[in-house]
């Protein structure tokens, strides 16, 4: 917050938008009555929308400037920090969260897979290649699809924040962030497509 006054507003706007599209998505695909939904499907999109909301808060928190105290020399936190930083360094951020967030993503794509086959009772998916296949989806989507479109909308933001008012630059941040997680949807499914057309085991 000393560093990123708007940060709260970042991350909460964040965390919304996600979880508004993923109701919105749910509701659509499973029936706006959802008062009549089985326990098992609340509880899978209940699951959803708990592991949407981690990945969420991570990858915000995570890219986060942090203030420092004077002559502390600290790497950037995301590759458009404004500051002195080399290019090493700056493309040393994005590979430190490519390490990061591919472990964050292997982690909660074996989870909510495991959480989706326990609550479904579904057979098919009771199985440790299905499992493992989420975690290398969760791993590569976070890893690098998720890292570098977030990079790009720190980078975006900095420019917002620095040219126009705050609540000019805020509403910038809610189009982009919107956009982004459409973006990052439908990259999902891509990713998600041509893992399981490939995946041999």
């Amino acid at each position: 917050m000393a560093s990123d006054p708007s940060f709260a507003f970042k991350l909460a706007t964040e965390v919304l938008l996600d979880e508004v599209i993923t109701t919105a998505t749910n509701l659509a695909a499973r029936g706006f009555r959802f008062w009549l939904w089985s326990l098992d499907v609340t509880l899978q999109v209940a699951s959803q929308m708990l592991v949407a909301a981690f990945n969420d808060i991570a990858l915000v928190f995570f890219l986060a400037p942090v203030a420092h105290t004077a002559g502390e020399k600290a790497p950037p936190a995301h590759a458009f920090e404004p500051g002195a930083f080399t290019l090493q360094e700056r493309v040393m951020a994005w590979v430190n969260k490519w390490r990061l967030y591919s472990a964050i993503g292997a982690v909660t794509g074996y989870l909510s897979m495991v959480l989706t086959a326990v609550l479904s009772r579904e057979p098919s998916l009771l199985n440790g290649a299905v499992w493992a296949r989420a975690a290398l989806i969760g791993c590569l989507h976070l890893g690098v699809s998720a890292n570098t479109r977030y990079q790009l909308i720190n980078g975006l933001e900095v420019f917002m924040y620095r040219l126009m008012p705050t609540s000019l630059a805020r509403l910038g941040s809610v189009i982009v962030r919107f956009a982004n997680n459409c973006a990052g949807s439908f990259s999902w499914i891509l990713l998600s497509d041509f893992i399981r057309s490939v995946w041999i085991i």
